[in-house]
């Protein structure tokens, strides 16, 4: 692995600590598991149901309705900076293929 990839990995590693230290809801649920204890609720993508996924809003408001974990997916762009995106191509999930001023 390069040098790059283990300060990416690092910086993820960074990042998903603080994500999963400022999460922790304290409201009690009233859907209990088969041991009766709470469930662990994990917002994947963020509060993907209230705002767009991946985005700092959507992670925020996660945290803000009392999610136990948030668990974004992060990727490398080509010049090493972390986005939070679940696909590594735009083409999956947007029609930027077809706008020749994004390069």
């Amino acid at each position: 692995m390069t040098e790059n990839h283990f300060t990416i990995r690092a910086i993820a590693l960074a990042i998903a600590s603080v994500a999963l230290g400022a999460c922790g809801g304290s409201d009690p649920s009233p859907f209990a598991t088969l041991d009766g204890s709470q469930p662990l609720v994990v917002a994947h993508r963020g509060a993907s149901g209230v705002l767009p996924e991946e985005t700092l809003e959507a992670y925020q408001k996660a945290i803000d309705l009392g999610a136990d974990v948030i668990e974004p997916d992060l990727i490398s762009t080509k010049d090493g900076v972390l986005i939070a995106r679940h696909d590594p191509n735009l083409a999956y999930s947007t029609d930027v293929a077809s706008h020749p001023e994004l390069p």
